[in-house]
């Protein structure tokens, strides 16, 4: 590996930064579709 880690000790700040990216999307898609669906009911 680069920098002479292990490959755990690479995959675990890794794996967080998948998660923390996972739960960023999850969050902002949520939040898409809640505001979707209040305009449409809302406006038209």
């Amino acid at each position: 590996m680069i920098g002479g880690k292990k490959l755990s000790e690479a995959l675990k700040p890794a794996f967080g930064s998948f998660i923390g990216f996972l739960f960023g999307t999850a969050i902002k898609l949520s939040l898409t579709l809640v505001m979707g669906y209040h305009f449409v009911v809302n406006i038209l």
